[in-house]
């Protein structure tokens, strides 16, 4: 799930490409399009103050699977920017990004959908979810990064959280 600044919210699931809810609400619209080999688009991402997004692609391709660039202009025309079966978070300046259990860090340029700098190691061990492979981080636009380390577990819970970040509800437990 990413929320943008104009309130829409996109989402997938596992196996689907990523749709748009717009924030007056309606049917969800398609952003993204599988090419040849696509199994999963996961992990959108805004670039703050542009009309460009980063997703990550599972694909059986060869040289398919990685982090894309795209643009919310032509979401069909998109980039691989970086070669890696990773969940990733742009902070403004830095893409992190996994690599098995280890966060790696790459300087971002969106105007030209390339990385900036060589990959830096970050955290050597964070959490990856046995089912997916994704691992368990985030990071701010101003630059915090949050990780769980250790093992995952499976147990989840779906809550809505408003704006604030005040629970309001819990809508499944156990997931």
């Amino acid at each position: 799930f990413g929320w943008d600044e104009d309130g829409s919210i996109y989402l997938t699931a596992h196996g689907r490409p990523i749709f748009r809810v717009r924030a007056q609400g309606g049917v969800a619209e398609q952003l993204t399009v599988f090419e040849k080999g696509d199994m999963a688009h996961f992990s959108f991402q805004r670039v703050a103050g542009t009309r460009e997004f980063l997703y990550s692609v599972q694909s059986e391709a060869q040289d398919g699977t990685g982090i894309y660039a795209s643009s919310l202009d032509n979401p069909r025309q998109r980039k691989r920017i970086v070669d890696a079966f990773s969940s990733s978070v742009y902070d403004g300046k830095r893409l992190i990004y996994q690599t098995g259990e280890r966060l790696f860090t790459v300087g971002y340029d969106p105007a030209t959908r390339r990385v900036a700098s060589d990959s830096h190691p970050l955290e050597p061990q964070v959490a990856v979810y046995p089912f997916t492979g994704v691992g368990d981080f985030a990071a701010s636009r101003e630059g915090t990064l949050i990780f769980r380390t250790g093992k995952t577990t499976s147990q989840r819970e779906l809550a809505w959280f408003d704006r604030e970040g005040n629970r309001q509800e819990s809508l499944a437990q156990g997931m």
